[in-house]
């Protein structure tokens, strides 16, 4: 059950419409083929910095983890790659 619901949780992100950001002065150019990390203090904004910088991106291209929800807490890191491959090859 919870694999499924890691499926349906990457899915419904594709849908996912996200607020109006004001522009942030940080500029951060993806490298294709690696992933962006942000680290920094609580609430400064890297959350929405990331939603950002993901819809001016190909959403086809993108996934996006909160690893803070509660059912990714349970699953191998090759379990979470599994699904996330299934649904975007």
């Amino acid at each position: 059950m919870e694999l499924n619901y890691v499926r349906d949780y990457l899915i419904s992100f594709q849908k996912k419409h996200f607020p109006r950001i004001i522009q942030r002065e940080l500029e951060i150019k993806p490298v294709k083929g690696k992933a962006v990390v942000i680290i920094g203090p609580r609430r400064s904004g890297k959350t929405y910095y990331f939603f950002n910088m993901i819809s001016k991106l190909n959403r086809s291209e993108t996934v996006y983890l909160d690893f803070e929800e509660p059912f990714l807490r349970g699953l191998k890191p090759l379990e979470v790659l599994k699904i996330v491959l299934e649904i975007f090859p």
